[in-house]
């Protein structure tokens, strides 16, 4: 049903351009390709990005598109669940939805792993993102996001204003649109420092990725060829060797994307691993 919902409804609906995650015509390279050559970086990440998101912001989804406000909260309903961890609190709402008032209180959250989740996270983040692209805009900024990463750079910073101003505008721009930037995440890269936008270095013509970045996937595959797959899991905190498969995919995958030599350069020792544990691949 998820799959249904994305497919027929979700994808038909266009999202801001500056939103470069879960979307056909984005990627970790064309995001990171908007801020080469950058001088001032400054990134935030929002918390609990999936979890912000109400079950009254999704039936607001469905409300905008034309549907009647009881398709509307069924579909939020789908879409959305009260099974989290128990050390985040569920929002509650007596009154979430403009139909009518219901029985329950408790309000239902985007599931991480849904079908359904990215496509709404990045319509439900549209007005933040007008609003931030606008800002960043007025001061020659560049700004992306990608999921919950947002990016913001530029050549050279106002003469009237401070990067200290600049940022706290920009979490202003966040809180008021039910988000919070997760402080310990926050970073500003100045002159002369690296910058990293999604693990890639952007301080040339073309993003690419960081010797520590590719020594970091090189050596993981060769632990994974020494110790084993299970071994490696255990030790890394994986809850199983599909988990530590799928994380290794997806860094292989984003490897190609972002830096085809390297990929081939450590691709035959992929494949090897692959071949040795050819059922779980």
């Amino acid at each position: 049903l998820h799959n249904y919902i994305n497919k027929e409804i979700l994808k038909n609906i266009p999202i801001h351009p500056c939103a470069y995650a879960f979307n056909r015509n984005g990627g970790i390279l064309k995001c990171a390709q908007k801020h080469c050559g950058c001088e001032w970086l400054l990134q935030f990440d929002l918390k609990d990005f999936f979890f912000s998101i109400t079950e009254s912001n999704v039936y607001n989804v469905f409300k905008s598109i034309g549907y009647k406000d009881i398709l509307a909260f069924e579909l939020a309903r789908i879409c959305t669940t009260t099974r989290l961890p128990r050390s985040y609190n569920m929002p509650r709402n007596k009154n979430a939805y403009n139909y009518k008032q219901y029985k329950y209180d408790l309000i239902g959250v985007l599931p991480q792993g849904a079908a359904t989740s990215p496509a709404l996270s990045n319509l439900v983040a549209k007005n933040l993102d007008e609003e931030l692209q606008e800002y960043a805009k007025n001061l020659g900024f560049v700004y992306t996001r990608y999921a919950d990463d947002l990016t913001f750079s530029t050549v050279s910073l106002p003469n009237n204003l401070s990067i200290d101003t600049i940022r706290r505008q920009i979490i202003k721009i966040i809180r008021k649109n039910h988000f919070i930037e997760n402080k310990e995440k926050s970073r500003i890269a100045g002159p002369g420092a690296k910058k990293l936008v999604l693990g890639l270095l952007v301080d040339g013509k073309q993003p690419r990725i960081s010797k520590e970045g590719f020594k970091r996937i090189e050596g993981l595959l060769y632990i994974i060829k020494k110790f084993g797959l299970q071994s490696v899991a255990k030790e890394r905190g994986f809850y199983s060797t599909y988990g530590l498969m799928n994380h290794l995919i997806g860094l292989m995958a984003y490897l190609k994307d972002v830096d085809i030599a390297k990929y081939n350069k450590i691709e035959p020792l992929f494949s090897e691993i692959k071949s040795r544990y050819g059922e779980l691949f």
